[in-house]
């Protein structure tokens, strides 16, 4: 028979395997969640007509210079950023990097038509401007959430802790530039351009940063991901 070290070895290495199968189970639902809720966030934006988030209003440039799908646009956007944060930034990249870049785009596509058929083709000026801060919400909570989870960060945020790391920056600080300087990209392309534009820019960062520490001290500490 086994020697009890040997035996007891043997438990704990199946104790660590289940250990790490519910850490990468758990983790791959939250990534998987935050993306649901990029889509319905981004949505919301786009359908208020009050102006794009700061990437929307860029990917919306190239749609409509391009004739694209916002979806289809939104996947290839990804794509690239994954490409440069596989080239820059390559130790945040891992499976939620993976499926932000690949499902955000087509799950945009599945939402868009369930939120018109919800709110109408032309929906009051009160239930846009209620569309759009919750959008912006939902938008910031999805991204926190992604960040939270540490399971691979999105390409754009992978490259942004990176560009943080590098020039000593704040993250809440990049946040703003980057969504600055997607905003006038999109607006030279022709995006649509709103109030929701620029509450995305001066919002974006400063909520994601109160989400981020929301989560850490909620969802991640209840279901024991902080190791």
């Amino acid at each position: 028979g086994q020697r009890p070290t040997q035996h007891l070895r043997n438990h704990e290495g199946v104790a660590d395997m289940r250990d790490k199968s519910y850490v990468i189970i758990s983790k791959t639902i939250l990534i998987i969640l935050s993306c649901v809720l990029l889509a319905i966030g981004v949505s919301l934006f786009l359908q208020s007509a009050l102006g794009s988030d700061p990437i929307s209003v860029l990917i919306d440039g190239f749609r409509r210079t391009f004739h694209l799908s916002f979806g289809t646009v939104q996947l290839i956007y990804n794509l690239i950023l994954l490409f440069l944060a596989v080239l820059f930034s390559r130790k945040y990249i891992m499976i939620g990097t993976v499926a932000s870049a690949m499902i955000t785009g087509p799950l945009m596509n599945f939402f868009d038509p369930i939120i018109l058929a919800l709110v109408g083709a032309q929906p009051d000026l009160q239930s846009r401007i209620i569309m759009i801060t919750t959008g912006q919400v939902i938008l910031c909570f999805g991204v926190a959430l992604n960040l939270a989870t540490k399971f691979g960060f999105g390409a754009l945020d992978a490259l942004a802790v990176t560009f943080c790391e590098k020039f000593k920056l704040k993250y809440r600080n990049m946040k703003i530039l980057l969504d600055l300087g997607h905003v006038i990209g999109g607006v030279l392309l022709g995006g649509v351009f709103g109030i929701g534009s620029i509450l995305g820019v001066v919002a974006g960062g400063p909520f994601i940063a109160f989400f981020i520490n929301w989560i850490n001290g909620t969802i991640i500490r209840w279901l024991k991901l902080n190791g």
